[in-house]
């Protein structure tokens, strides 16, 4: 939500083309996650990777255990 913020104010608008090349070209920024030198470019419209995702559940115990990625099928 912050980079959505940032890129609005650099865009000086909310129209949707604006918003979206703003965003395309925001410098660096350092959030929650980490350190990103361009979160978004014109072809990646994602800042986080597969690497950046936790996926967990809560075993009987009450402990967090992870939950193993899925991996596609090859066709």
């Amino acid at each position: 939500m912050h980079l959505l913020a940032k890129a609005i104010k650099q865009a000086r608008s909310t129209d949707r083309q604006a918003v979206r090349n703003a965003l395309e070209n925001l410098g660096p920024y350092t959030g929650l996650l980490g350190k990103f030198d361009k979160p978004f470019t014109a072809k990646r419209h994602d800042a986080l990777s597969i690497n950046d995702v936790f996926m967990a559940r809560f075993a009987g115990d009450g402990s967090i255990e992870p939950i193993e990625p899925l991996t596609r099928k090859k066709r």
